[in-house]
């Protein structure tokens, strides 16, 4: 038995059939033996409505409405409660495809001690499927696990549940943001064996209506804990030295993005801005960072000089950071270098 994982939080918009499609695209599949646990935490519109229908339609659909809200402890309950041999996780206003979880069966079945299968994923945009490729048909064993173009999203991924079960593998409920890509990674760390296939059969949706993004104004708030958490998951397994250049240039990204400006705080109000940039302060200045593996001179001139403010006065570097997205296409001649001196 293949068990799936779905988290229902405000799925049920009027005139939006996601959820449905979502649905619909499981009860169409190829493979039979699942389950589907529809993790309800706190819906306000029809989502319930919708999840009972299919309950009655089909009885391998099990409702379950939890007392807490969030994501993450939708999925752990999910994990939790899972009888299936394998379990995968979708998000409702996706869908795959009618051979999706016979893919991954058959996969298993011919690499018996595999941890994990990573599907392809395709993008839905406008009513039109845009395939993708992040993964070719491979498997890697142990070291060479590494040298996979590695991503941190847990619905195109089917995993053995005992796997996650023996090592008592949870999602991090204290994050509102990069939870997912913490929990993927780790399974990358203890895996022994990953298959990937270059099939993209997991469609992710674009720009839904009602669909939840990321308030712009919590940038920080959402990002550097997600980093640090990061950073003790790749000490704990000793993957530090390959992992310690990526998130250093994550978080330079924060503050100094492509074209060495475009970045996410420059979004945010100033008000918000400045509040985020003090109760983060001392540890932006404290982080540290290895000049000597930023390739780009310029985004490192941009850096030091925000770091340099940012030590004498939270205002002015967040004045300093404001102005960049529109400055993002001036700042690449040489000459500009004398304005920073």
């Amino acid at each position: 038995m293949l068990s799936v994982v779905i988290p229902l939080h405000n799925l049920g918009y009027k005139g939006d059939y996601c959820l449905k499609r979502c649905l619909d695209s499981i009860l169409a599949q190829t493979y039979n033996d699942y389950e589907v646990l529809l993790m309800e935490n706190g819906s306000t519109d029809d989502t319930i409505k919708i999840a009972e229908e299919y309950c009655k339609k089909d009885n391998r659909f099990k409702l379950h409405i939890l007392d807490t809200i969030g994501v993450s402890n939708a999925r752990n309950k999910g994990i939790e409660i899972a009888k299936g041999e394998y379990i995968t996780f979708i998000d409702g206003d996706d869908f795959i495809s009618n051979d999706y979880l016979m893919s991954a069966y058959n996969l298993f079945n011919n690499q018996k001690n595999a941890t994990m299968v990573i599907m392809n994923k395709s993008l839905y945009y406008k009513n039109k499927i845009i395939q993708y490729s992040f993964y070719n048909d491979n498997t890697y064993d142990n070291m060479d696990k590494f040298n996979i173009d590695y991503h941190g999203s847990m619905c195109d991924k089917i995993i053995k549940t005992k796997f996650i079960k023996n090592f008592n593998l949870k999602y991090n409920t204290s994050l509102t943001h990069g939870e997912d890509g913490l929990f993927a990674y780790e399974l990358l760390f203890l895996s022994d064996k990953i298959i990937t296939s270059a099939s993209g059969m997991y469609y992710y949706v674009q720009n839904r209506k009602g669909q939840a993004t990321s308030s712009s104004n919590n940038v920080l708030s959402a990002e550097i804990p997600t980093l640090i958490e990061f950073k003790k998951l790749t000490k704990k397994y000793n993957e530090e030295h390959r992992y310690n250049k990526n998130i250093t240039a994550r978080f330079i990204s924060l503050f100094v993005g492509g074209k060495f400006a475009q970045t996410q705080v420059t979004k945010m109000s100033l008000l918000n801005l400045i509040q985020e940039l003090n109760k983060y302060k001392q540890l932006i200045i404290e982080w540290h960072i290895d000049f000597n593996t930023m390739n780009n001179k310029w985004q490192k001139i941009w850096f030091t000089r925000f770091i340099n403010i940012l030590k004498t006065s939270t205002v002015k570097a967040a004045l300093f950071l404001k102005p960049m997205r529109i400055y993002r296409n001036i700042f690449i001649q040489p000459f500009h270098i004398k304005w920073y001196k």
